[in-house]
């Protein structure tokens, strides 16, 4: 009785072991993931900064200390914005809202050139009248 319970003894010892190293090694696996995925999101941060501080995209690979093609790759892969792109959008912005005060400023143009014609024809009929009113007075023999 007492060797069936000390054997009972060790294989339940055994198996506590064996989940104990099992346990370890799944902690070890997931500190080796979050390792790399820490230093998979410091790289895409470094890529994301340089993209938008830098003003090519050979600058930004020159910071990063990769190549060229790796930096336009990891970008084009990751939906980061090179930074050509990101300047020729900040070119078309501003062109198009240079354009749309250009134009805005010629609607007023037109507008105050508009309104100062109704102004001058108001003006000339206002003087018609009153010369015509004139006209009448003097017919009558006033002033």
């Amino acid at each position: 009785m007492y060797s069936l319970l000390f054997d009972i003894f060790w294989v339940i010892l055994l198996i506590n072991v064996f989940g104990f190293a099992i346990m370890a090694v799944f902690f070890i696996n997931a500190r080796m993931n979050l390792r790399r995925q820490v230093k998979n999101t410091r790289y895409f941060m470094r890529a994301f900064e340089y993209s938008k501080t830098a003003e090519s995209s050979l600058e930004a690979a020159e910071m990063m200390n990769v190549s060229l093609d790796e930096f336009i790759d990891f970008c084009t892969m990751k939906g980061i914005e090179r930074p050509e792109k990101r300047i020729e959008a900040r070119d078309r912005m501003d062109k198009a809202k240079r354009d749309e005060e250009e134009r805005i400023l010629a609607e007023e143009a037109a507008w105050r050139s508009e309104q100062e014609k109704v102004l001058e024809e108001k003006r000339k009929d206002h003087e018609k009248a009153a010369q015509e009113r004139k006209k009448r007075l003097k017919k009558f023999g006033f002033k």
